[in-house]
């Protein structure tokens, strides 16, 4: 398993790091990021993001409304799993297609979603260290 790893001491890192992640993953459109509640998962989605050329002022969590599609050129699906409840649910709410196509998926608390997530989803594990600064793990 290949491993990479980042060290992040400002949120301002995150360009950064998202583009580094966007190049190493060049292939890559699926990813999956694992960490507690604050510790930069929507932050770190949102530098990919822009990265992709997508405009910072169209860019929210998507913790209510569970999906948020962001484009118009470069599509990419954000999907934040916290609120699921039920291996059900994600099936009402299409994870499937969105795992399936081609566009860029990102998402967040993907835990409940792991019997959907094959090797070709990059895992992504955010940890917040004593200092306040973040660690950011790539698992492929």
């Amino acid at each position: 398993m290949e491993q990479h790893s980042w060290h992040v001491r400002d949120v301002g890192e995150l360009h950064q790091v998202a583009a580094e992640l966007l190049k190493h993953c060049e292939y890559t459109r699926k990813f999956a990021l694992y960490g507690d509640l604050g510790v930069g998962k929507t932050a770190l989605v949102k530098a990919a993001c822009r990265q992709l050329g997508l405009d910072e002022r169209d860019l929210s969590s998507p913790s209510f409304a569970i999906v948020n599609e962001y484009g118009p050129d470069t599509i990419v699906y954000h999907l934040d799993l916290y609120r699921i409840q039920s291996p059900g649910e994600l099936l009402d709410i299409g994870l499937e297609q969105y795992l399936d196509q081609d566009e860029y998926c990102f998402m967040e608390w993907p835990e409940i979603a792991e019997p959907w997530l094959d090797e070709s989803v990059k895992r992504l594990h955010l940890f917040m260290n004593p200092d306040g600064s973040r660690r950011i793990e790539l698992h492929s």
